[in-house]
């Protein structure tokens, strides 16, 4: 089952995370259902999933992340082995 990302919009604690108002989490249909109803998410708007994706890749300090860093030295031939580089 596809995850669907929400926004949420009060102080909210699911699976031992804290999240706060403005926070994106992915969530099943089912594990949104009462939150929904309670008023606790909302469902995300495309721009603000795309925004959640993009956040996923940046640390605390708002720079790209370990994750990011990664995707760089996987497409970056500079960060390749130069043992390889233009074999």
């Amino acid at each position: 089952m596809a995850a669907t990302t929400y926004t949420v919009l009060s102080h909210l604690q699911h699976d031992g995370q804290a999240y706060f108002e403005g926070d994106k989490l992915d969530l099943s249909d089912s594990d949104a259902g009462m939150l929904l109803a309670i008023g606790v998410i909302r469902k995300a708007t495309d721009a603000e999933a795309a925004t959640a994706i993009d956040d996923e890749n940046k640390n605390d300090s708002g720079k790209p992340g370990k994750a990011a860093d990664k995707a760089k030295a996987e497409t970056d031939p500079a960060k390749e082995d130069p043992a390889k580089v233009g074999a």
